[in-house]
């Protein structure tokens, strides 16, 4: 099969495509919604046949997300994508990760297989938020420095001056809206964002608190006031997770598992 890159006049063909499964592919189609189909960081190739989409494959950044449901796209055609773009990511589905599942996990030195569960939460949380507040501008070094305090990001995150720039230009675009508790020296305490949106739902990520403010309630919190802002724009708050201790958070603010993805770091 043949990788084309797609153009603008693709787009809504591909979006048509993507939302026959629209909570696995909400990165994938979020991205496109938000940027377009090209970028200088962000790639979309497809794969025809009769001029049918069968498979979409999206590069963003050092990440590729793929929705390839009759599995057009082979092991090498990955490969090559990973040489190409200098990929450092692979974020699949259940279902196209056990396309190319073999590779994986027989070679645990080239891959490390991030396993998390999918979950969506179908009301509004009616706990307490009153800690919580929406993030501004000003607020993306903090949080960007409270982040790199936190050993599970080490696989998810670039410099410090590539994550600030990162975080400044999603707020800029209106992709992400943090909400955020500070503590009295100014620091962010804990965080929640929202990673990337559809007209149907919105991505809840980067979630953390600072160890020393753990237990006290204030995960719950920053989640549980950007889910209530999510459900005010009309869209369906999801997340992924993948240990006990966040299963435990979810699960008290509503949240249902869903499926499972996964993200492949490459080493």
């Amino acid at each position: 099969m043949i990788m084309i890159l797609a153009t603008k006049d693709d787009k809504e063909v591909i979006l048509k495509f993507l939302n026959q499964e629209p909570i696995y592919n909400l990165l994938i189609v979020g991205d496109i919604m938000t940027y377009g189909v090209r970028t200088p960081y962000l790639f979309t190739y497809i794969i025809k046949e009769e001029e049918q989409i069968k498979a979409v494959i999206l590069i963003f950044n050092k990440t590729v997300l793929i929705y390839d449901p009759e599995f057009k796209v082979s092991l090498k055609d990955l490969k090559s994508l990973i040489k190409k773009h200098s990929l450092i990511n692979v974020n699949l589905s259940e279902k196209m990760y056990q396309h190319y599942q073999d590779e994986f996990e027989n070679n645990g030195d080239k891959y490390k297989v991030h396993r998390q569960t999918i979950a969506i939460l179908e009301n509004r949380y009616t706990g307490d938020t009153s800690l919580a507040k929406k993030a501004i501008f000003t607020d993306s070094e903090p949080i960007v420095r409270s982040r790199f305090l936190i050993d599970e990001f080490v696989d998810f995150r670039g410099t410090y001056q590539q994550e600030v720039k990162s975080y400044k230009n999603a707020l800029i675009k209106k992709v992400s809206t943090p909400f955020i508790i500070k503590d009295k020296q100014n620091r962010v305490a804990s965080h929640a964002n929202i990673l990337i949106s559809s007209d149907k739902a919105s991505m809840i990520g980067g979630v953390f608190t600072l160890k020393e403010y753990r237990q006290k309630g204030y995960a719950i919190q920053v989640v549980g006031a950007l889910c209530n802002h999510i459900f005010a724009n009309k869209r369906v708050p999801m997340l992924f997770f993948d240990n006990p201790a966040a299963a435990q958070l979810y699960h008290k603010i509503g949240f249902k598992d869903f499926g499972k993805v996964f993200t492949i770091k490459i080493n």
